[in-house]
């Protein structure tokens, strides 16, 4: 692989893909698990094949059809290491060492639970690719965010974690990350659904039988319903539901990366997510099922019959130049649990 840089910009890519032997990682999971879970959610073979390439390369990526990779890069610690700026040209000096060694044949990939040093912090960057190598993945993905993230207008001064919400990147130190194994013990416990692999979690909703399921607007305001009772009724708890939805109610599925550290915190992201829907759709912009929220939220009816094409909306669409934005103006009020019908703020 050879990329052409000037400073902090990637100014040509070629990828070129030499016949490597790479080595196995042992995972966490076995291979033959990791290959069950993928068939399990009928993801397509030409997925499983890349993604089974990308797991058996060290890569560590979903289980599910969605196509998030999480990658870990281990940098020194310094006085700005609070600071976003800092962390991301460290990040981009420690590629520059990797592309190095990778030319010469011999590099490590680090994974999240190999030991860290001292004067370390181990950075994880997580986002969706298609692409098939381990070159492409890393080289041309992690250049290409760290390039995007440090153009942000709002970038100086930011700490970790930062995210372009728009693209799906997020950038975030692993040590106080999603990726901890109490907290997602937490929400297990609390009945909620965490990828093994990534930072993903998944929230099931039960909603009114009398929903139509092509209206996007019944669906999304049926949906919040459902966050609020789930929010607010003590029997409800914040658990998904299981087995078949009772009383001919439709299952909604929610996915979107968190680092939330309890299902109420996972619930409140949720909401805000269903409170940008809602806007959309109140400004004229239409969408179908499964449609995908600013490239990391996802909303899919499950439903016997083929899942459609994934549409595309943004807070974008309806004037909101960014996430930051969007929530200052709307101001997000959540569902009082001790007061049901009542709200509050952050």
């Amino acid at each position: 692989m050879q990329v052409k840089q000037e400073g902090p910009r990637v100014v040509r890519e070629t990828i070129n893909d030499p016949e490597w032997t790479w080595p196995t990682r042992d995972n966490q999971w076995g291979e033959g698990a990791f290959l069950a879970s993928l068939e399990a959610r009928n993801v397509p073979g030409e997925v499983i094949e890349r993604k089974l390439g990308l797991y058996r390369s060290g890569i560590m990526l979903d289980v599910t059809d969605q196509n998030y990779v999480c990658r870990f890069l281990d940098i020194p610690k310094t006085g700005m290491s609070r600071f976003a700026p800092d962390v991301l040209w460290r990040c981009w000096d420690e590629l520059r060492r990797l592309e190095g060694e990778y030319s010469a044949g011999r590099w490590h990939l680090v994974h999240r639970d190999d030991t860290l040093d001292e004067d370390k912090q181990r950075i994880c960057f997580m986002y969706p690719t298609n692409h098939r190598t381990v070159p492409e993945v890393i080289f041309v993905e992690i250049y290409d965010i760290i390039n995007k993230l440090l153009g942000a207008p709002d970038i100086q001064g930011a700490k970790l974690p930062v995210e372009l919400r728009r693209r799906g990147y997020s950038c975030l130190r692993t040590t106080s990350s999603a990726f901890d194994a109490t907290r997602k013990r937490t929400l297990k416990e609390a009945g909620l659904r965490t990828e093994e692999h990534t930072n993903m979690v998944g929230i099931y909703l039960d909603i009114d039988p009398w929903t139509n399921p092509q209206d996007p607007e019944d669906v999304i305001l049926a949906s919040r319903r459902e966050l609020e009772r789930r929010m607010t009724v003590a029997e409800a708890r914040y658990a998904n539901p299981r087995g078949k939805p009772p009383n001919h109610r439709i299952r909604v599925h929610w996915v979107f990366p968190s680092e939330a550290q309890t299902a109420e915190e996972v619930f409140k992201e949720a909401w805000i997510y269903n409170m940008a829907f809602e806007e959309i759709l109140e400004r004229g912009k239409v969408f179908g099922f499964p449609v995908l929220l600013d490239g990391c939220c996802v909303v899919d009816i499950l439903r016997t019959e083929n899942r459609g094409k994934m549409e595309n909306v943004s807070v974008a669409d309806v004037g909101h130049c960014s996430w930051e934005d969007f929530l200052s103006k709307v101001k997000p009020a959540f569902p009082d649990k001790d007061n049901p019908g009542t709200y509050v703020g952050f």
